[in-house]
C-alpha cells in the first residue's frame, strides 16, 4: 500500500467534510465500542484512534506538515471507569496490544505527547507535565519486561 496515497486520499476525505486543520480527538476506546459509537466489527487495529494515528505517522514520515496539521491528532483516555470497568492502564494496554490496536510503545507515547499539545493548561505546567511523562517513558522503556 502506498502511504502517500492513503495520506493525500485521508487528507481529501477531512477537508471535504470541513475537519480543520489542528483539530484533536481524545478517545475512549472501550467506551466508543460499548456506546457503538464504533461498532466492532473490524479489529482493534481499524478503530478509528489507530487509522488516525497511523495516517497521521505517515504524514509526518513523508515529511508533509500540511498533511500532518490536516489530519486530527488523537490521545487515549478512559470513560467513566464506574460504568465501562475499564482504566487509563487497560486502555493503553489495548493500544499496545498485539491483539488490540497494535499502535506500539513509540505510538503510545505520541498520543500522550499530543493530549498535551492541546491541553487547555499555561504552556509552564505543559513543560512540566511533559518533562514528567519524558521521565516516566524513559523509566519504562529501561524497565525489564
Amino acid at each position: 500500500a502506498d502511504p502517500a496515497g492513503h495520506v493525500a486520499a485521508a487528507v481529501s476525505a477531512l477537508r471535504a467534510m470541513g475537519v480543520p486543520a489542528g483539530l484533536h480527538f481524545e478517545t475512549c476506546p472501550t467506551s466508543s465500542l460499548a456506546t457503538g459509537a464504533w461498532t466492532g466489527e473490524q479489529p482493534w487495529a481499524h478503530h478509528p484512534t489507530s487509522i488516525l494515528h497511523r495516517l497521521r505517522r505517515a504524514a509526518i514520515d513523508l515529511s508533509d506538515a500540511t498533511a500532518a496539521a490536516a489530519i486530527p491528532s488523537v490521545s487515549i483516555s478512559s470513560d467513566d471507569p464506574a460504568v465501562f470497568s475499564v482504566s487509563l492502564a487497560d486502555e493503553l494496554q489495548l493500544a499496545l496490544s498485539s491483539r488490540g490496536m497494535a499502535l506500539g510503545p513509540s505510538a503510545v507515547k505520541d498520543c500522550a505527547n499530543r493530549a498535551l499539545d492541546a491541553a487547555f493548561i499555561a504552556d509552564d505546567a505543559r513543560a512540566a507535565l511533559r518533562q514528567r511523562l519524558d521521565m516516566a517513558y524513559a523509566a519504562w522503556e529501561r524497565a525489564p519486561i
